[in-house]
């Protein structure tokens, strides 16, 4: 019986749920807060949005690490069962 690794798929599934969430906030910002957009300097606009994607990139790379992790699991498995 395969051992279940709740724990990466916890995080993976968790970074996923934040990174929709940042995604759908910025949009609702952009949609709703139209007035706030147009008042910002463009270099403000711009680190705004690179600040966002910082975030999206990151919380993707941490679900990268955890199929990793459930990759090298799986083979640690497979090599000591035969």
């Amino acid at each position: 019986m395969k051992r279940r690794n709740m724990d990466t798929k916890v995080i993976s599934a968790s970074c996923l749920v934040a990174m929709a969430a940042v995604l759908v906030r910025l949009i609702y910002k952009m949609a709703t807060d139209f007035r706030w957009f147009m008042t910002i300097s463009t270099g403000m606009l711009i680190l705004y949005i690179i600040g966002t994607m910082a975030i999206e990139i990151g919380l993707y790379y941490i679900v990268l690490a955890m199929k990793g992790i459930d990759d090298a699991r799986e083979a640690m498995e497979d090599r000591l069962n035969g």
